[in-house]
């Protein structure tokens, strides 16, 4: 910015520089293309777009035109490379350059000589303004042309934001599955223990089952074993059942089903 200014102070002051300087030689169509670097016939179009603003000398093939003019055409081809209306450019022109009034210079004698030189010391500040207004014109092109650019980082700068907030969310997302997975996991070890845990107290409790119920077996094999003596003894005098052997020989059977139940 404050390059900006100082380009602008240093313009200034060679304008006012330029004041007891003689006057610059008018162009032609020409000459005025070749310095803004475009076509005749475009250049053409812009003057008769609009004439007033166009300072010339002279009518049909002997027209000339003012140095400032180039400004002038600068100014209207910068317009409309931007995409202003004629609308807008007609105001811009009628708030920085006057309309201009052609003055015919040819040479016819001393007296019309004599009185063109009036005319151009009362064009000289007129020349003065147009340049400092063509130059604040090329100062507010380029600071549109810096807002224009700025507002493209600004939009680039946006889309970039959007799209780290998409990856921020998609890395968002991916944690929390991540975090469910493990969840999952963790859920279905616990499961599977709790599922071990219970077959192996289903197994002792089997076995502690088969125990208790084989235990009772033999508590109860016992049992009829001393019912049997009993019934024996009542039925049988205790001489006769052990000189018989019968007890014995019961008892025997006994013991040989109970090995054989083991």
């Amino acid at each position: 910015m404050f390059s900006l200014l100082r380009r602008v102070e240093r313009c200034i002051a060679d304008f006012r520089s330029m004041k007891g300087r003689p006057r610059m030689e008018l162009l032609t169509i020409s000459d005025i293309a070749k310095r803004l670097g475009l076509p005749e016939n475009t250049v053409r179009y812009y003057r008769d777009r609009f004439p007033e603003y166009v300072p010339s000398v002279g009518d049909g093939r002997r027209r000339r035109y003012r140095p400032e003019a180039v400004d002038v055409l600068r100014f209207i081809a910068d317009g409309l490379r931007n995409d202003r209306t004629a609308t807008d450019i007609a105001e811009a022109l009628s708030r920085m350059f006057p309309k201009t009034v052609d003055v015919n210079e040819e040479p016819q004698q001393s007296t019309a000589a004599a009185q063109q030189q009036p005319t151009a010391m009362t064009y000289e500040p007129q020349q003065e303004r147009n340049q400092t207004a063509a130059v604040m014109f090329a100062i507010m092109a380029q600071q549109a042309q810096a807002i224009q650019q700025i507002a493209a980082s600004l939009d680039k700068l946006a889309a970039q934001a959007e799209a780290a907030d998409a990856l921020r969310k998609e890395v968002e997302r991916l944690r929390n599955e991540l975090a469910e997975t493990a969840m999952a996991r963790r859920k279905a070890e616990e499961k599977a223990q709790a599922a071990l845990d219970n077959a192996i107290t289903a197994k002792e409790l089997a076995a502690k089952a088969r125990q208790e119920a084989l235990q009772d077996a033999l508590r109860e094999q016992e049992r009829r074993e001393e019912e049997l003596r009993r019934w024996l003894e009542e039925r049988l005098p205790s001489v006769e059942a052990k000189r018989q052997g019968i007890v014995a020989r019961v008892r025997s059977m006994i013991l040989r089903d109970r090995s054989s139940n083991e």
